[in-house]
């Protein structure tokens, strides 16, 4: 299974990922929960989240182990419900229950 890694560009001064320093916000998102449901969904896994480039034009990589999927999409179901998105916020919250996420201690 090949998938195109997407680019996101950031914004400079930003301490926390979920902090907004994407500047394709909305896109990022919909990477965040594609990606979780990609990997709970199949035997396939990656780690790549998305590449970010900054200001200059440096990238770096961005991952995601599993033990993060719980919290990331948390804070999906944060950004959706203030985008007003209550579809997305269910699929999600199904997608929580279904594959039995929990918070890592």
């Amino acid at each position: 299974m090949a998938t195109t890694i997407p680019v996101f560009t950031i914004r400079s001064n930003f301490y926390d990922i979920f902090d907004s320093p994407v500047l394709e916000e909305d896109q990022f998102y919909d990477r965040l929960v594609t990606f979780i449901e990609t990997n709970l969904g199949s035997s396939y896994k990656t780690k790549v989240l998305c590449y970010l480039e900054d200001e200059e034009g440096n990238l770096s990589e961005a991952t995601l182990e599993e033990e993060g999927y719980f919290k990331s999409l948390q804070k999906c179901v944060k950004y959706y419900a203030e985008e007003e998105q209550y579809e997305t916020c269910s699929r999600i919250t199904k997608l929580i229950e279904k594959h039995g996420l929990t918070e890592s201690l």
